[in-house]
């Protein structure tokens, strides 16, 4: 609970200094001072009262409504606009589902009032039941992989017991997506340092690679030149290609793609782009 020293008196100009502080609180907390700031709290109980009932001083009210913009809602106001938005809601946000959760919290703590627990059930139905269960991402089921091999020193296999058998074709999945070109190259880097020999050589390894060529060749047929360093759209291909071409220089490109690469018109002399069909 927040001690905060507020004017004693009553007078416009104690509720300035007072409407001042709760806008700081509010600016500085992301929210409206609570039962947690009695003092404040309290005052501004007593300025909603008297905003409802017509008796607020125009000063303030214009300080508070630019300074605090939707203080006149109290707590509870709140909380039925909070329950209504997620009724209303066809996909709920994070921040809704969040709202949710700290309601089913109430409920399981004995803190939710009978009144809020009558407005959920006829708004929501079976609003207390525990969320489903979210799937693992991806990179969870790959750490469980992680942990797999460093406690027992190889790969998990299919003929495995429950968790052991799930990770197994978890990873077969992922070889899956390897060959069909779907799995990111950081993916793919973080299954080869932490699960060894879990993609043969071969068997989609070279994905990234292939579809930088078929990048190359696309471009090299439309444009009937090869990219240009120079021009934005065609920098990161021209990288490429140049990376290519040293590496055949060097004697460190593979045969396979230096055979792929030959198909393409200009390989291995246009290197800037002059070069023309």
């Amino acid at each position: 609970m927040s001690t905060i020293s507020l004017p004693k008196t009553r007078s416009r100009l104690a509720d300035l200094l007072i409407a001042e502080t709760a806008a700081a609180f509010t600016l500085s907390h992301g929210r409206f001072p609570g039962p947690g700031e009695p003092e404040l709290y309290a005052w501004l109980e007593r300025k909603r009262r008297a905003a409802r009932k017509g008796r607020l001083r125009p000063r303030l009210d214009a300080f508070l409504g630019e300074n605090m913009p939707g203080w006149r809602l109290s707590r509870e106001d709140l909380w039925n606009a909070s329950l209504k938005d997620l009724a209303e809601a066809e996909n709920p946000t994070s921040k809704q589902r969040a709202w949710l959760a700290s309601q089913r919290r109430a409920s399981r703590t004995g803190t939710l009032t009978a009144r809020r627990r009558s407005a959920l059930d006829a708004a929501l139905g079976k609003w207390d039941k525990p969320a489903a269960p979210q799937p693992p991402s991806w990179q969870e089921r790959a750490d469980d992989i992680t942990d797999f091999v460093d406690l027992h020193g190889r790969l998990p296999s299919a003929s495995g017991r429950d968790d052991e058998a799930s990770l197994a074709r978890w990873l077969t999945h992922q070889r899956a997506r390897a060959r069909a070109g779907h799995l990111l190259p950081r993916q793919m880097s973080r299954l080869d340092r932490d699960a060894p020999g879990w993609l043969p050589a071969g068997e989609g390894r070279d994905f990234p690679w292939q579809a930088r060529a078929k990048a190359l060749t696309a471009f090299v047929d439309t444009a009937g030149r090869w990219p240009k360093p120079s021009v934005p759209a065609e920098a990161d291909l021209a990288k490429w290609a140049r990376a290519q071409r040293t590496a055949h220089r060097n004697g460190k490109l593979a045969e396979a793609r230096t055979v792929l690469l030959a198909g393409i018109p200009g390989w291995p002399d246009a290197v800037t782009g002059e070069w023309k069909l």
